[in-house]
């Protein structure tokens, strides 16, 4: 049994997630919206990527690592996702309103410079809420929806919802850096 708790720390972890992210990729030229909600997105499957303890070989950082466990998984990060906006009122249709491609669309850092940015940022928090890294994967998650609902001005939040969901799926099938051993805990 879960402890009741559990999804209030991953809820108010979420919540810090997205506020620590935002001035992690804001710069004197403002900020790339796509870049922070692709950012929370990855980093949601690379914790879920992590707590699967996949033997992923001779995988280098960066690499493609196809898995049936991310594969079974994912759908958690869209579920989290979809739930944490309907929260905040934000309402998602089945596919966005237009496509995701497009320069626009894409973020401005690689998955590994995404995740050597916010992991040590993130780490503090994981252990502030006591959390694993599957429940850091749905804190992340939760971070991608409050920066979809908070920036729904200047990003349509379908298009924000399928950006988040690409980079779920990224981030769930790379395998990441390895941890600095003093963020190594569980």
């Amino acid at each position: 049994m879960e402890d009741p708790s559990s999804a209030q720390r991953i809820s108010e972890c979420g919540k810090e997630l997205a506020i620590v992210t935002v001035p992690a990729f804001t710069s004197p030229g403002g900020v790339h919206i796509p870049t922070m909600i692709a950012a929370c997105g990855r980093m949601a499957g690379t914790y879920l990527f992590r707590s699967l303890a996949l033997d992923s070989g001779a995988a280098a950082p960066g690499d493609v690592v196809l898995s049936v466990e991310a594969t079974e998984a994912s759908p958690l990060l869209l579920r989290t996702c979809a739930l944490i906006l309907k929260t905040l009122g934000t309402n998602i249709a089945n596919e966005p309103s237009e496509p995701l491609g497009g320069e626009k669309n894409q973020p401005q850092k690689t998955l590994l410079e995404t995740q050597a940015i916010l992991d040590p940022l993130y780490a503090p928090a994981k252990a502030k809420f006591y959390l694993s890294d599957r429940q850091m994967a749905q804190a992340a998650a939760v971070a991608a929806g409050v920066l979809v609902h908070h920036f729904a001005k200047y990003v349509e939040p379908n298009r924000g919802f399928g950006i988040a969901a690409v980079a779920f799926a990224e981030g769930s099938q790379t395998a990441p850096a390895p941890l600095p051993a003093s963020n190594n805990a569980a």
